[in-house]
């Protein structure tokens, strides 16, 4: 049991990072105060993350795809962020919104989770050659 692992908290940097996003997202999103549907959007935006968290929380052996998932969910969110505000291409950009959780989840966190463990488990296979 002398290996080490990947720890838990750059899992936990980059939830804390997709919740300042959504928190900008809300803020610059809505006219007037935040309302119920704001908060259930922020909830639901939030989901990828979840699931990274969900993911990590299964075992010290899940530490790093679950980073490399949240981090790949992060990726697209920043993406989707900068395509609805900061260069919008139509006036329906913001529909975007309304899919970006579960695209998150299914091009970003669950590929980039897949990938996370098999970069993982090659490393442990060529350390493990080199003894």
């Amino acid at each position: 049991m002398g290996e080490s692992r990947f720890p838990v908290w750059p899992t936990v940097v980059v939830a804390i990072g997709g919740v300042a996003l959504h928190t900008v997202e809300i803020a610059r999103g809505s006219d007037g105060p935040v309302d119920l549907i704001s908060i259930l959007f922020f909830i639901y935006g939030l989901l990828p993350y979840g699931v990274a968290l969900v993911v990590v929380q299964a075992g010290e052996t899940f530490a790093f795809p679950a980073f490399v998932g949240s981090f790949g969910g992060l990726a697209l969110d920043l993406f989707f962020y900068y395509d609805v505000f900061l260069h919008p291409a139509s006036s329906t950009a913001a529909l975007v919104m309304l899919f970006a959780p579960l695209v998150c989840i299914a091009f970003g966190v669950v590929p980039g989770m897949l990938l996370g463990y098999l970069a993982e488990r090659l490393y442990r296979r060529l350390g493990q050659d080199r003894r």
